[in-house]
């Protein structure tokens, strides 16, 4: 998928399904990430009630996972 900004650069996004923790993050001295875990049935009206600020591509791929998942 291409991303819809004026670069050039692409995305690829993979679902993975039953996926597990093994061990926490081992991040470098300059890497700062929070994770945030959030129920797949919750995600629907977080995006729509904009409590979530996402950009077109965190909706888009949520929708394409529903849609693959529902089937």
């Amino acid at each position: 998928m291409v991303n819809p900004a004026v670069q050039n650069n692409k995305i690829s996004t993979y679902l993975i399904t039953d996926a597990l923790k093994r061990s926490d993050q081992q991040l470098d001295d300059s890497e700062e990430i929070d994770v945030k875990l959030i129920d797949f049935e919750d995600f629907d009206d977080l995006i729509l009630n904009r409590a979530i600020e996402t950009q077109l591509f965190t909706a888009s791929a949520y929708y394409m996972a529903k849609s693959f998942l529902n089937k």
